[in-house]
């Protein structure tokens, strides 16, 4: 459902301010990586005790086989990627895969791939969400899906999901394939879960709930845990220390090393990321005027020691005013760099855009500097609360894509708004048109 709205009220207003930004300076460059673990496997006697119950039933009423291993004759059932953005949100990446399946029986760590990207007894695979995971979480940004067809077979609702530490029972939804395993949905957002119930079927990409942080718990992901017809839980990933799966049990299995761009932002402070809801400031900005601090910051993950990135910072008219390289000094999981700039008056108002190339690839963030008298907005995706101001008019030209869920973004002008060919209002998004000259 797109959701327009439009707010006029008619008032003569002019307000022109000049900018200019000053030289760069590096507020601060550090990476961020995890340092938490979540233990599903407190939870899981109880949930398989519960299943034992419900399966029995199931059975009963026909929905089930009466042994799982009965199962095993239909080919295995592959598993397609169980996250997906919300309609109308448009981030460059969502994700970060920080935990798979510890292969290591003894007191040591080792993930499939002969890596350390686990923890010791971990039985699942936990995805997280990023950057803001707390914002993410409460805007329902990122939807868990089913990765295969198949029966609910157990499902957990209403348990606290904003903890600071972990403990308590956690929302899970638990799915048979048709092939004898079950794939467990664990630490989702609380209430959000699919109002279907124990003994129907879903398929696969049909919604689950929204990606959370309730039960054992540090911060919002997702653990996804496949168990086979014996209930043992086994990596589905295929690499050269998963002696069990000689071949993968993905459609599309993710790369190991997968150097993804995730977020291009501004902020009007130095954005806090936290393990708590209440420390997280991601102190998001896109409106700046003369004097204002501008923070630039970048968020990749699975960042390789080496990689490098440009970034530049062009004016309304196009023109590179700042320019600059970064090198990674060493491979993280999660990166976040970021920059800080004055604002003195004396350059042109309009919109700049703060760009970063990375492996051949382009990206584009855009943010609103004073208040010109005329504004052409061309060839954007509107994807956080920019408010786009102009004394008299604002024109869209090409391809403007509002693409901005959980947010609300704002064209206004003293005179006009025109909204040309080519602009168009992904689901879910909210936008207002506003005749009221410069805020």
């Amino acid at each position: 459902m797109r959701r327009y709205i439009f707010t006029v009220c008619w008032m003569a207003m002019v307000s022109i301010v000049g900018l200019m930004h000053s030289a760069l300076k590096a507020q601060h460059i550090h990476a961020h990586d995890d340092g938490y673990v979540c233990n599903a496997a407190e939870h899981m006697p109880e949930l398989k005790a519960e299943i034992a119950i419900t399966r029995a039933r199931l059975v009963k009423e026909g929905k089930l086989p009466e042994h799982k291993n009965q199962q095993r004759t239909v080919p295995p059932v592959l598993l397609h990627w169980p996250l997906r953005q919300s309609p109308g949100y448009s981030q460059f990446s969502y994700y970060v895969l920080s935990n798979y399946v510890d292969q290591d029986d003894g007191p040591g760590i080792q993930d499939f791939n002969c890596g350390n990207r686990t923890y010791n007894g971990h039985k699942g695979v936990d995805i997280t969400i990023w950057p803001f995971w707390w914002k993410m979480m409460y805007d329902e940004q990122v939807e868990v899906v089913a990765a295969a067809a198949g029966v609910i077979v157990a499902k957990t609702d209403g348990m606290v999901d904003t903890s600071c530490s972990p403990g308590g029972s956690w929302n899970v939804i638990a799915i048979e394939h048709a092939d004898g395993n079950t794939a467990y949905y664990g630490h989702l957002k609380t209430n959000s879960l699919t109002s279907k119930i124990v003994g129907e079927s879903v398929e696969v990409g049909e919604f689950l709930g929204y990606v959370g942080s309730s039960g054992n718990s540090f911060s919002p992901h997702l653990h996804i845990e496949i168990q086979d017809e014996n209930d043992i839980a086994f990596e589905p990933s295929v690499g050269p220390c998963n002696s069990g799966v000689p071949v993968s049990y993905w459609v599309d299995q993710k790369p190991y090393n997968d150097p993804t761009f995730m977020s291009l932002l501004t902020h009007d402070a130095v954005p806090i990321l936290g393990l708590c809801p209440y420390q997280e400031k991601p102190n998001l900005q896109n409106k700046f005027d003369a004097g204002d601090n501008i923070y630039y910051s970048a968020y990749i993950h699975n960042l390789l020691a080496g990689q490098s990135i440009n970034y530049r910072v062009r004016n309304p008219n196009g023109t590179i005013i700042h320019s600059w390289d970064f090198t990674a000094p060493a491979t993280e999981k999660r990166y976040l760099d970021d920059w800080v700039y004055t604002l003195p008056g004396g350059s042109m108002d309009g919109v700049y855009s703060f760009n970063a190339t990375f492996q051949g690839e382009t990206f584009s963030h855009y943010f609103v500097v004073g208040c010109p008298t005329n504004l052409t907005v061309s060839d954007q995706t509107v994807t956080s609360n920019i408010r786009y101001a102009a004394a008299q008019t604002i024109t869209t030209s090409g391809d403007v894509r509002v693409a901005s869920a959980g947010e609300t973004s704002h064209f206004q002008a003293g005179n006009k708004v025109s909204l040309n060919p080519g602009f168009k209002a992904e689901e879910g998004s909210d936008f207002v048109i506003k005749i009221d000259g410069c805020p």
